[in-house]
Formats: C-alpha cells, structure tokens, sequence
C-alpha cells in the first residue's frame, strides 16, 4: 500500500493511503492567509474614495490585509519546519532537499515556540540548517520583512494615543523607527488626507490602499525570495 499526495490549487491539500478510501486532510494555512491578503488589499483599493465606504470600513479592509500578509509569512516559516518534522524528505513540500538537510530543518520544531524562535528569525535558521545562504537581514528583502511586522505589532497592540506625541502608540516599542521606515517607502497615501490637512501622518494618511499594497508585495516578494534559495517549489 502506498501513500498518494493529492495537490490542491496553489499547494499541497490532502494526503491518504491509496486503496483504503480515507484521505487525511493537511491544510497549508499560508495559502488562506494570502489569499486573504490579497483580498482584502482589493477591498482596500475598492473602498478608498468617500463616496464608496465609510472610513472605518475602508481602514478596515487595509489593517486585514496587512495582518494577513505578516501571518502569510509566519504561516510558512512553520510549515517548512512542521512538514520536514512531520513527513520527511518525501513529503511534496520538501523535493528538493535531500533526506539529511531535511532533518536538520526538522530539529528546529523543538524551538518553534521558544523565544528564539521567533518567525522572521526562524527563516535564516532555516536556511542556515538546509546549508543555504541566509539573508543579510540589513537590506531587503529582509528589511521589508521586518519592517511589515512592526507595522502589523503595531496595529495589532494598538492602544489610544495622542498621535501628535505619540505617532504609533505609547505601548509600541519602535513608533518613530517604523513611521520612518514606512515613508521610506513612498507607497500612495490615503487620498482622503491631503498634505496639507490637519490629520496625523499616523495613522490617518498610511493606513489606506497603497499600505495594504506594499503589504501583499513586501510579504510575497520575501517569501519568494526564502523558496527560491531554499531550494523548493511553492507550495501556497
């Protein structure tokens, strides 16, 4: 009896036993979270001009997207790990490498909920132990990796604050680094507030679609990058 892997749209679905009519459902969550992403980016895109939605439902549709771009990557950072853990170097996800550089990715599941562990760290460990070359985590895409999970932190811990002394909020570690970080960027603000209005650059002139874009392009360009010095194919 052998084992058939059976690929749904974008990665792998399921797997079973062949001749016994039972399939085993293995959902890779990184392909839900960008698509999520990506929908709600076009909501976001969608819902920008006044006259279509409400401010709240417009900012809405940008901080979905971008929590859905960080979880996209945190989604496959695990992955990579619990399926070299879990299945071996036979499993789909895993051609490429061979069966040594597989259990070395597979020892790292012991940390995936340590501190050391932490998701953007836990790609060069990767690559590190697939004897790959990691990322210089001083440029991009790295630094824009890093820099969408501040944003995402940032959002995520939000609290009440005076945004003319406090752009990202008191309990924010990093709120002038990362309002500096994302207008280095340049992505298209918010139309509704104009340069000269009264209205903070945070969160009001940011949080609009050309956030939500650079979101979903930081998120899959980093993610490309990891699969293709790793070694595999795409899975989500």
């Amino acid at each position: 009896m052998t084992t058939q892997y059976i690929s749904g749209a974008g990665g792998i679905a399921s797997e079973g036993q062949v001749g016994t009519g039972s399939v085993t459902q293995r959902l890779p969550f990184s392909r839900v979270h960008i698509f999520g992403a990506k929908t709600q980016r076009d909501e976001a895109i969608r819902t920008e001009a006044p006259t279509v939605a409400s401010l709240d439902e417009h900012r809405s549709h940008v901080v979905l997207a971008i929590i859905s771009a960080a979880c996209f990557l945190e989604a496959i950072a695990h992955e990579v790990v619990l399926d070299a853990h879990e299945k071996g170097h036979t499993y789909p996800s895993m051609a490429g490498l061979s069966e040594a550089l597989v259990k070395a990715v597979a020892a790292l599941e012991s940390k995936l909920n340590d501190e050391l562990g932490s998701s953007l760290g836990l790609f060069n460990r990767i690559l590190v132990a697939a004897g790959r070359q990691p990322f210089d985590i001083a440029t991009q895409p790295h630094l824009g990796a890093e820099h969408l999970f501040w944003l995402r932190n940032a959002l995520v811990h939000a609290r009440p604050a005076d945004t003319a002394t406090s752009p990202i909020g008191t309990n924010h570690k990093r709120p002038k680094q990362t309002v500096e970080a994302l207008r280095a960027y340049a992505f298209a603000l918010n139309p509704r507030f104009s340069a000269e209005s009264s209205n903070a650059e945070w969160p009001d002139r940011f949080i609009g679609a050309g956030c939500a874009r650079w979101a979903v392009d930081t998120a899959e360009t980093f993610a490309q990058a990891f699969v293709a010095r790793l070694g595999v194919a795409l899975w989500w």
